[in-house]
């Protein structure tokens, strides 16, 4: 074989690795049967944990934070500092952010009398065009923003509507065959709704995933797929009874579908149950909650025996804060967690966390108000813990007569999309009116740096950040920084500079603002020696912020992650990976 063409098979065999690496981010099962996820988490052999019905509202445990890897494994994704996972230590000021709402929200409303709902109860009626969980993405596939949107529907339930866009900010409402003069795609009475772009998904006609919450009789998911979004098929299974708003989302790292189901625990606190499948026709066929055995469990074994039938998830925590009115704070059995969609965002799990503050619906439509649902943001690295490192909501909502956003604010499933160095979150929100109290929704845009969740800011003199042990088999490393001077030394486990590769070679990045900038050293050409081997990673800024670092195989830069909605130029598998491979 000549040189060229061994060093040609080289070549592709390495890339074909590392985009194995990519696809594979992750659990994985060794010899012992414990399953090790992408970043060195074990999971426990009870998977999913099965933890008692709780008696009262408390944060949530998180074990991993407590029992860290040794070394963590970093070659899925960019590196978030949201919570201590990967810091060993650290003199910097931990700062953590919340959407910047665009000023001219909303960017969806409902203007066309088919997007209204009428009755004799409502006059001339009131308009519908919010996600309600839904789902946001950007198809790489034809370069176009989409949105699934609830819609009005006369004196029935709630259709499904279709909006598409070029940028993200202006929609179209495109005439759809089902009911032409509309964008209305489904035909069927729901509650909540998720439409998941499967972008793993090897049948092109089962790429997107409508799983709604049937309300014809009773409460039951019902599953269907369609190859554009637009033109769905017809019913494929349903599940057993359940309760509204629950949703479902996919779990990339588990390679699971997780079903966000809604249950009632303490009396009449909404809370969350969670199942998992690798199957999505089986997790909607086996999906049903079982309320009895909440309602009929002696009040002795809340907080102390495991639940059996429904795995309990999530509630509100003692941190979340009763509704801003006095009066409806002293009557409501608040704050409650009302919903939780969640989508894969580079090494974690993004979740949108609807924290209800009350008040009930019948002192709604007495007092010509909307519930005060709003939206807050948790992470996770394994999937089901879930950390809140901010309680404040994380699109505002706004308790004045003519806003858009005056209450019930519910995030798009899907979010974020990536566009440029911003990511772009959508929210439902409804106006206050005296039509119908849970009506007159419309879709608000909220925009954030890109990793811009938490920044590890350099308050003092001598800003310094050590990681704990981290291994990766990637070549270049970045950050996503602002800082007047930003320098790098990569350490041993014991805290012993490595030859070559020390704060003096360092190449000092100077005034930058920047979402991927490249840190190299005087006489390396890059990490490459390091690769498969734990180290640390000292950083050291004046001025700035530390939003996240990366090592990457690629000078372009691409973490290997997951792209959460996706985005304009990014790779079409949902995974942070170069344009040309595939």
């Amino acid at each position: 074989m000549k040189p060229h063409t061994i060093t040609r098979l080289k070549t592709l065999l390495t890339t074909a690795a590392l985009l194995l690496s990519a696809a594979t981010g992750s659990a994985q099962k060794p010899a012992g049967g414990e399953t090790v996820l992408h970043n060195g988490i074990v999971l426990p052999g009870d998977w999913p944990p099965h933890y008692p019905y709780p008696d009262s509202r408390n944060t949530m445990p998180v074990p991993y934070l407590l029992n860290k890897p040794e070394v963590i494994d970093i070659n899925v994704g960019r590196q978030l500092f949201v919570d201590d996972f990967l810091i060993a230590s650290t003199n910097m000021v931990r700062t953590t952010h919340t959407a910047e709402m665009y000023p001219g929200n909303p960017v969806i409303q409902g203007e066309n009398r088919w997007e209204f709902k009428t009755g004799k109860d409502y006059k001339d009626g009131v308009p519908y065009a919010d996600p309600y969980s839904g789902g946001v993405w950007y198809d790489e596939t034809d370069g176009k923003f989409k949105i699934w949107l609830r819609s009005g529907n006369g004196d029935g339930g709630d259709y499904t509507a279709y909006a598409e866009s070029e940028d993200g900010v202006h929609w179209e409402k495109p005439s759809s065959d089902l009911v032409p003069g509309t964008s209305i795609v489904i035909c069927a009475e729901h509650d909540s709704q998720t439409v998941w772009l499967d972008k793993s998904e090897k049948d092109p006609s089962r790429r997107f995933k409508s799983i709604y919450v049937d309300t014809s009789d009773g409460c039951k998911y019902v599953l269907r797929y369609s190859p554009d979004g637009i033109h769905w098929g017809d019913e494929i299974c349903s599940s057993g009874p359940l309760q509204d708003r629950s949703t479902v989302f996919y779990n990339p790292f588990l390679k699971k579908w997780v079903a966000s189901l809604r249950i009632v625990v303490m009396k009449n606190h909404r809370a969350r149950a969670y199942m998992e499948n690798e199957s999505i026709e089986d997790l909607v066929r086996n999906a049903r909650v079982f309320q009895d055995e909440i309602d009929t469990l002696p009040a002795a074994s809340l907080g102390v025996a495991p639940c059996v039938n429904n795995v309990y998830w999530l509630c509100s925590d003692d941190k979340d804060t009763p509704h801003p009115f006095a009066d409806i704070a002293e009557k409501t059995d608040g704050p409650a967690l009302y919903n939780v969609d969640a989508n894969a965002y580079e090494s974690v799990m993004i979740g949108e966390f609807a924290i209800w503050r009350g008040p009930e619906n019948n002192q709604c439509e007495h007092r010509k108000i909307q519930k005060l649902n709003e939206f807050c943001i948790a992470f996770s690295r394994d999937g089901f813990h879930f950390s809140r490192p901010d309680h404040r909501p994380f699109m505002e909502s706004v308790q004045e007569e003519d806003a858009w956003n005056w209450g019930n604010m519910q995030a798009a499933a899907g979010n974020p999309i990536i566009v440029g160095d911003s990511l772009y979150f959508y929210c439902g929100g409804h106006r206050r009116n005296d039509i119908m109290w849970d009506g007159w929704t419309s879709t608000g845009l909220a925009k954030l740096r890109r990793d811009g969740f938490v920044s590890m800011d350099a308050v003092p003199e001598g800003a310094y950040l050590v990681t704990l042990p981290v291994r990766s088999d990637g070549k270049y490393l970045f950050v996503n920084a602002c800082a007047s001077l930003l320098s790098v030394e990569v350490l041993d486990v014991d805290g012993n500079v490595i030859k070559g590769f020390s704060r003096e070679k360092c190449r000092v990045l100077k005034n930058i603002d920047s979402t991927k900038a490249m840190v190299t050293w005087k006489g390396r050409r890059d990490l490459s020696s390091l690769a498969g081997r734990p180290v640390r990673f000292r950083f050291h800024l004046a001025g700035g912020s530390l939003y996240a670092f990366w090592v990457s195989p690629w000078k372009t830069g691409e973490s290997r992650g997951y792209t959460g909605g996706g985005g304009p130029g990014l790779h079409p598998s949902g995974i942070d990976l170069p344009i040309g491979n595939n």
